[in-house]
């Protein structure tokens, strides 16, 4: 699936969009389905979990540890130094996973889930 937590852990993952995998499977024999659209379901809050660890609007709300978690993430700061923090989030992302185009998606994203309250995941839809 892809999927990764915050440390780059994906076995977690893994584990969760098996079972759901099977679950599904499960499910759709029962009913005589195809299991595709209900592990969509099944799997879509997993799919934002993951998303959000990496959202610099949503991290501390999802970190993956209780020790990621810092008070006042954004706490006191002016409007331009928050989005001086987001920016520099983003550039780290970009430098830390080196991958071209980057940011841009990150910001969509960002701002689609904070506009929409979930991701665009046309794999899950």
């Amino acid at each position: 699936m892809g999927l990764m937590h915050q440390g780059h852990c994906s076995i977690s993952c893994a584990l969760v969009s098996g079972g759901y995998a099977g679950q599904a499977i499960v499910e759709a024999a029962e009913k005589a389905s195809t299991p595709l659209a209900r592990y969509k379901g099944l799997v879509r809050p997993e799919m934002e979990t993951c998303l959000d660890q990496f959202n610099p609007l949503r991290m501390k709300a999802t970190a993956a540890s209780s020790t990621s978690h810092q008070p006042g993430f954004f706490h006191g700061l002016s409007t331009v130094d928050r989005a001086k923090a987001l920016r520099d989030a983003l550039l780290f992302l970009k430098s830390e996973f080196k991958i071209q185009g980057m940011t841009p998606v990150l910001l969509r994203n960002m701002l689609y889930r904070l506009i929409f309250r979930r991701y665009d995941i046309p794999a899950a839809q």
